[in-house]
């Protein structure tokens, strides 16, 4: 028989343990973002992992346990392991439908879910998760709706980067003409990615003029956003303008394009974007046949990328190749030799 003092100490136990537990999550998730902003992504899984675990067995935290999922599938996301990260999404989506149905932060989930197939090659799958956000959304949001015009570019920018153009054009610029509508254009952050899906898809095209007028235009929306012209979206739009500038042989157009997104991104010269705008400067001084200036950024990049990259990686394997073309360039066969050697053994 419970007495009163006893069912009094069985509620206290119950909330010191919830209490308890509320704590120990937070910590483990606390920790994993201290290691997430030190790029120690490993250390990050970990410790959103127990979090997770805590988690899952209440209940009561179910949004919570699905956005520990996703940060998990986020970080594999952002490590290129795109198989991992789509399981995860997977099992963030069952949970969300089970809680609210497919309602609007279901279609998130699918969206992220989308990406991961699409990056994993398994192209029909992420046809078919971005083809049910955006009915979802049709549904609930309306045809005018930022949800719905996002779900429509992203569709896309699915079908742009599967060389589907004919179907990309449509849905990238309804996506656009309805961000244009919004206040104000010249603010507005999204308005510029449509432009620059435009401008990629065109440019796929051969539409060079079309996709340059484009890129200048997101570019400019960048700068008007942030007048000190230091943020990553300004210097991507530099970076891209430059990629157009580099394809088509204007070399002097693209290195001050370069140069400033190096300059903007020089904050972290241990990332992976600095890193980006090293190699394409070294692209194109290797281009242009001035590798006296090609070289120092080439041995730049490498640094980074052995910081940051597995061995074996893609990137690496291929940029060590390209040193080796460097080398062969600059008559410096011995050197040459061995990074063709180094590449191919990797």
């Amino acid at each position: 028989m419970l007495t009163r003092n006893s069912v009094i100490f069985t509620l206290f136990s119950c909330s010191t343990f919830i209490s308890s537990s509320a704590q120990s999550w937070k910590s483990f998730n606390d920790s994993a973002k201290v290691y997430l902003d030190k790029n120690q992504t490993d250390k990050a899984i970990v410790y959103f992992d127990k979090a997770r675990q805590i988690i899952k067995k209440d209940s009561l935290q179910s949004d919570t346990h699905i956005l520990l999922i996703r940060n998990i599938a986020g970080i594999f996301y952002r490590e290129s392991q795109f198989k991992k990260a789509a399981g995860l999404f997977e099992e963030a989506k069952d949970i969300s439908a089970r809680m609210y149905g497919k309602e609007v932060r279901y279609t998130s989930i699918l969206n992220s879910l989308a990406a991961a197939y699409n990056r994993a090659g398994e192209y029909k799958m992420a046809e078919g998760y971005y083809l049910e956000a955006r009915e979802i959304r049709l549904s609930l949001l309306g045809n005018q709706h930022p949800d719905y015009a996002q779900s429509t570019n992203n569709l896309g920018s699915y079908y742009w980067s599967t060389g589907d153009f004919g179907k990309a054009e449509p849905m990238i610029l309804e996506a656009k003409a309805i961000r244009e509508k919004m206040e104000p254009v010249k603010q507005n952050r999204v308005y510029g990615i449509s432009c620059v899906a435009l401008a990629n898809l065109y440019r796929d095209m051969g539409l060079t003029d079309k996709a340059e007028a484009l890129y200048i235009e997101a570019k400019e929306l960048r700068a008007a956003f942030s007048p000190v012209r230091q943020t990553e979206d300004y210097a991507t739009s530099c970076n891209i303008l430059a990629d157009l500038y580099n394809l088509t042989g204007n070399f002097k157009k693209a290195e001050p394009l370069y140069l400033e997104a190096k300059e903007i991104r020089s904050v972290n010269k241990q990332s992976y974007a600095y890193a980006e705008s090293s190699n394409n400067l070294f692209a194109l001084y290797s281009s242009m046949g001035e590798y006296g200036k090609a070289e120092p950024l080439a041995l730049e990049t490498k640094t980074i990328y052995e910081n940051l990259l597995p061995p074996g990686d893609a990137s690496l394997i291929i940029h060590t190749n390209n040193l080796g073309e460097l080398y062969y360039n600059l008559g410096q066969f011995k050197k040459s030799e061995t990074y063709f050697l180094q590449s191919r053994e990797a």
